[in-house]
């Protein structure tokens, strides 16, 4: 496949083309993932994807691309089909929760790297189908709450994919689990079967993918690093006096606090207390314990159904997700004020 550079690939990528999530996910799952776009997601639910970046940091971390069009329109085609019909709500639902079952009862069964490669093709082509089903109950419900109708019959379907998405949530994590256990979340999932036949044990570190359709290509960090910065010099224009950000309140209530950023360093949350306001790109299953200490939550991404939404509502926290550029304009150690019944965030000191 003709590699592409740096510059070959800045030329391809949409004008809308932004970070979209920080997430704690292996190259194993990147691969995965990343070609579900183009497979599961375009024919299990119209998505119409063009380019996305996998972006590698160390610690097991990636910053997620894409196109914000593009997803928009995914969000809103999940979402009309999601309001068509109440019975195909629940079908979408049921299939979600057979994929999560199955993958829990795999992870139990199937405890060795012999057991994954004998049953590769099925696992990856069931991750692959997962992810699909999972971005659709996640998007498709984060797009009707922003309709703000209040009907019956809407409800009944956020309140469906709320409880489906909620039970699913661990999955992923697992799966990072269980490709450590097995020293394969270094590896594509098409070199899985190579790590037994040719005992591959190493593989370049931090490997970014990127995705043009359904053309993967492997990106070298110098490309890597080019590309990121090309695209965050994109997003700093215009960031530079704002003081108020504005996202979606998913948890009622007012805090005046200290922020607190936390993009890739997971550690730091430990010292987090009652006066941080956390700032993150999303919050995440196992940092439960430290993040319901805080004040009050902002993200980057997210909407209702989101893991920060959820945990805030558990602990009465006030919680602003959706804002896209918080972990852009805020830094450690502000005076800010968070008021989640108006979704908005004003910086009170610089």
């Amino acid at each position: 496949m003709k590699k592409l550079s740096s510059k070959d690939i800045i030329d391809i990528l949409p004008p809308d083309f932004s970070k979209h999530t920080v997430k704690d996910i292996s190259v194993l799952s990147n691969s995965v993932f990343g070609e579900s776009h183009f497979s599961s997601m375009k024919k299990m639910f119209w998505g119409n994807f063009g380019v996305t970046l996998w972006m590698a940091k160390p610690n097991n971390h990636v910053v997620f691309y894409r196109s914000a069009r593009e997803y928009d329109d995914y969000a809103k085609k999940c979402g009309e089909y999601f309001n068509k019909s109440l019975y195909g709500t629940k079908k979408i639902a049921q299939k979600l929760i057979r994929y999560t079952n199955w993958f829990e009862d795999f992870f139990k069964k199937n405890p060795l790297l012999h057991d994954l490669v004998k049953n590769s093709k099925k696992f990856f082509e069931t991750y692959r189908n997962f992810f699909a089903v999972h971005q659709a109950v996640y998007w498709g419900g984060d797009y009707l709450h922003r309709l703000k109708k209040s009907n019956r019959k809407i409800k009944k379907i956020i309140s469906i994919l709320a409880a489906t998405y909620q039970y699913n949530e661990l999955v992923v994590p697992h799966a990072e689990k269980y490709f450590k256990k097995l020293h394969t979340n270094h590896l594509l999932y098409d070199e899985v079967n190579d790590r037994v036949k040719n005992n591959i044990k190493y593989k370049q570190k931090l490997r970014s993918l990127l995705f043009v359709g359904r053309k993967r290509y492997i990106l070298i960090q110098k490309d890597a690093k080019a590309i990121e910065q090309k695209i965050n010099n994109w997003t700093k224009q215009g960031l530079q006096n704002i003081n108020i950000i504005k996202g979606l309140g998913v948890s009622r209530g007012k805090f005046k606090g200290i922020v607190k950023v936390i993009t890739t360093d997971s550690g730091r949350l430990l010292k987090c207390d009652q006066r941080d306001i956390l700032v993150m790109p999303m919050t995440r299953p196992h940092y439960n314990e430290f993040i319901k200490k805080v004040g009050a939550i902002v993200t980057d991404e997210g909407g209702l159904l989101c893991h920060a939404s959820m945990l805030a509502r558990e602990f009465n926290i006030p919680c602003i997700v959706g804002t896209k550029i918080a972990t852009k304009v805020l830094h450690g150690g502000q005076l800010i004020e968070v008021d989640a019944n108006k979704g908005i965030v004003k910086i009170l000191e610089k």
